[in-house]
């Protein structure tokens, strides 16, 4: 479910300024703590961190997906979903990680993007092939990833199958307004 990586959002230069500019809290965050937090991350455990040498650290899908779980115990963030996030938030292809400016990048798309932005990073999940359109297959696929999850028993399957396609069917038929079959990001 990887797909092509997508156009960035945001800069890496304009999303360490807008997290380092505003506070958290009651404290302004520094790129030293943004250094901490991502360092921190990367260390969850050997098997979840990346070969690559000590100075250049990274941050694996299974670490990401043990320390950031933000819906909490009752949401499966599945493996396919996590995978398309790390892909849309600039994952490096060979390894599946995220780099120091990518993981910056991330933690302002959750933290403190707009309501534009976020729309922009939800459409890029849904938009496998990058081009700049989600066909119905694209959407089904996200559709279902997103409502299986990775614990799902395999007897809910047609359930499943027949939610994603009533979704999908029902999506196409409110927001595709010019009826081509594929939904743009201003008809999103």
């Amino acid at each position: 479910m990887g797909g092509k990586p997508c156009k960035p959002i945001i800069s890496y230069e304009a999303a360490e300024e807008a997290l380092c500019k505003d506070s958290w809290s009651k404290g302004q965050v520094s790129k030293q703590d943004l250094r901490k937090l991502f360092e921190n991350a990367s260390k969850l455990e050997a098997s979840c961190v990346s070969s690559a040498p000590s100075d250049v650290q990274k941050l694996s899908k299974a670490a990401f997906k043990e320390k950031f779980q933000f819906a909490g115990p009752f949401f499966d963030l599945g493996d396919k979903v996590v995978e398309r996030l790390f892909k849309v938030l600039g994952a490096d292809d060979a390894e599946g990680t995220l780099d120091y400016e990518s993981f910056v990048c991330s933690v302002y798309m959750f933290t403190k993007s707009t309501e534009l932005e976020k729309q922009r990073l939800i459409f890029n999940m849904f938009d496998f092939n990058g081009s700049g359109f989600i066909k119905k297959k694209e959407f089904r696929d996200m559709t279902i990833a997103i409502i299986r999850g990775d614990n799902t028993p395999p007897e809910f399957e047609l359930e499943f199958k027949t939610l994603s396609k009533l979704m999908t069917d029902s999506a196409m038929a409110l927001y595709d307004t010019n009826r081509d079959g594929k939904l743009s990001f201003e008809e999103w």
